[in-house]
């Protein structure tokens, strides 16, 4: 219970905190909490939907979360991330600039729940082969999370990343 509502906390609070900083480091206005705040309390709704769904600690169970706890809601954070910077990337750089944060907060998690264990809050892993099955969960939710935002969700005219970043670097 503990880490789940540690990982609630982590995710409806540090997402809009980085953005927040990010935007005034690039002179970004207008950027918004509201949103966000809808979107992390819809993401710990589905999260405790599913822990209840599938109350038995297994490996399906442990897979389904973490696609959709680790791989959705990355991209989820992704998506607002990279839209509230309103940034344009070319498609390699935004696959890779997902892969690098899901995969950050794979080890991240992981680090979590091994101290956990070492705590005596454990186990959270259910054999030697758990961490590497959850970070292919985590890769798959996030490019399903990634590929349904891309369809789903129209983009308006955002600038390119490196004129962005030029402007922050040249200050």
């Amino acid at each position: 219970m503990i880490y789940l509502v540690v990982m609630a906390l982590v995710v409806f609070f540090v997402p809009p905190v980085a953005v927040h900083f990010l935007a005034a480091q690039l002179g970004i206005k207008g950027v918004t909490l509201a949103s966000y705040r809808w979107l992390a309390a819809a993401v710990v709704v589905l999260l405790a939907a599913i822990a209840i769904y599938f109350s038995n600690e297994n490996m399906t169970t442990n897979f389904v979360l973490h696609a959709a706890g680790g791989g959705v809601v990355s991209s989820l954070l992704y998506a607002y991330g990279v839209r509230s910077l309103q940034v344009r990337l070319p498609l390699a750089i935004d696959l890779l600039a997902l892969f690098a944060l899901v995969s950050m907060l794979g080890v991240l998690n992981e680090l979590a729940e091994f101290a956990l264990d070492l705590l005596g809050y454990g186990p959270k892993s259910l054999d030697r082969m758990d961490t590497w099955r959850d970070f292919v969960a985590n890769t798959t939710g996030a490019l399903i999370g990634w590929a349904l935002i891309r369809l789903f969700v129209k983009d308006e005219k955002p600038r390119s990343i490196f004129g962005r970043l030029g402007r922050l670097f040249s200050r």
